[in-house]
């Protein structure tokens, strides 16, 4: 939890590292974030809403988890976002018209 007071941390990235649980509702105070990699974990339950208050997150990787559920809406209003990658997990939405706001992606996967 201390880990989350970095709120001037930049990147952070915790890849295959077995985590598990929930995705930390702690990351939303880590407001300078442009780079967020998950990916490779064993992280579960549903994104939280709070997905979308990175202002300055450009690139997010979560594949190869275990979120489950919806995208939340709120994820297509982190408009920086260059490369998004939710891929292999169990979300079970169809890609939202809301995918277009993200008009500075270039690089998406949302492979199963």
């Amino acid at each position: 939890e201390e880990m989350f007071s970095l709120v001037n941390l930049v990147v952070l990235y915790l890849y295959d590292n077995e985590l598990a649980g929930q995705f930390p509702p702690g990351l939303s105070q880590m407001v300078s974030l442009t780079e967020l990699d998950l990916h490779s974990n064993h992280i579960g339950g549903e994104l939280p809403t709070e997905i979308g208050k990175f202002p300055k997150l450009s690139e997010l990787y979560l594949g190869n988890n275990k979120i489950v559920g919806q995208i939340p809406s709120q994820l297509y209003d982190v408009a920086g976002l260059t490369v998004l990658d939710i891929s292999e997990n169990f979300l079970n939405s169809t890609i939202a018209t809301e995918l277009g706001n993200l008009n500075q992606l270039t690089s998406l996967d949302l492979h199963d």
